[in-house]
């Protein structure tokens, strides 16, 4: 359980730290983020599938994994930086 915990948390890191790059330097960083996020969803079913493992078990794994997605994704995107890139780079507020 300690590994996972640290796993979750690691790609969780990952996840905020490339979110905070894009903020950085496009207006769409929300959306490139989130299908990003959708991506990296996706791609972690595939060890779930090729795993020697019975069916309720791998259907246990992919639960965890789309109810972690959907509290990490949910919760990224409601504190992106929404605004826009000034010429230097730096974001600013849209008021």
């Amino acid at each position: 359980p300690m590994f996972l915990l640290s796993f979750t948390l690691l790609l969780s890191l990952l996840g905020w730290g490339t979110l905070a790059i894009l903020e950085h330097y496009t207006r769409k960083a929300v959306s490139i983020w989130t299908a990003l996020a959708g991506i990296a969803l996706v791609l972690s079913f595939v060890p779930i599938a090729a795993a020697d493992a019975s069916v309720s078990a791998k259907i246990v794994l992919a639960t965890i994994h789309i109810s972690v997605a959907v509290v990490m994704i949910t919760a990224m995107r409601r504190t992106a930086v929404r605004g826009r890139v000034m010429e230097t780079g730096r974001i600013t507020t849209n008021s």
